[in-house]
């Protein structure tokens, strides 16, 4: 059970989109969003089935998303130590169908208290048991809030490195390596 006052804040956000000229879709090669994953802890997604949402297997394999889904994010791995790993998903072109439409999904981001700390449960026996991988030294562990504000800030907007997996470019934000899949 968590403490009182760990989810107080919450930012629920309306998404919409619309068709996009040709020479747009091809510029982007049909990718509306690049694979990524969500710098909150846990996200409900409802959307129209139309909206081309997939989520990656490890083998990068691409699989579309359910208009309702639960999905954890990079905080939540953080918590857990790594037994919740976040979600790689990516937004593509609706189907040749549903172009013509307008695309509407409604996301409620779960966002932990600005002065928590990213650190993880180590009283949970589960996650002991599975083994608990700290993403930083306890004492360097940033506060949510600046967890997020870091990599809002720095979306598409830093230099990467190439990282060591293939299509994986990487940053470090806090000390801690993010990465950006291509």
């Amino acid at each position: 059970m968590l403490p009182g006052g760990w989810y107080d804040t919450k930012i629920l956000q309306q998404c919409s989109s619309s068709h996009r000229r040709s020479h747009d879709e091809e510029k982007s090669k049909d990718v509306w969003l690049k694979r990524h994953t969500d710098a909150s802890s846990i996200i409900i997604l409802w959307s129209q089935p139309t909206l081309r949402q997939q989520f990656s297997t490890p083998v990068k394999h691409y699989h579309d998303i359910p208009p309702q889904v639960i999905n954890t994010s990079d905080m939540m791995t953080f918590f857990t130590g790594g037994y919740y790993k976040p979600m790689i998903h990516r937004v593509i072109q609706p189907s040749s169908d549903q172009r013509a439409y307008h695309h509407l999904g409604a996301y409620c981001f779960a966002m932990p208290d600005n002065d928590v700390r990213l650190l993880p449960f180590t009283e949970i026996p589960v996650l002991k048991c599975a083994g608990i991988e700290r993403q930083c030294l306890d004492k360097d562990s940033p506060s949510c809030e600046t967890w997020r504000m870091r990599r809002m800030k720095k979306y598409r907007r830093s230099d990467f490195k190439k990282g060591v997996e293939r299509g994986v470019e990487e940053e470090v934000i806090e000390g801690i390596v993010v990465k950006h899949y291509n």
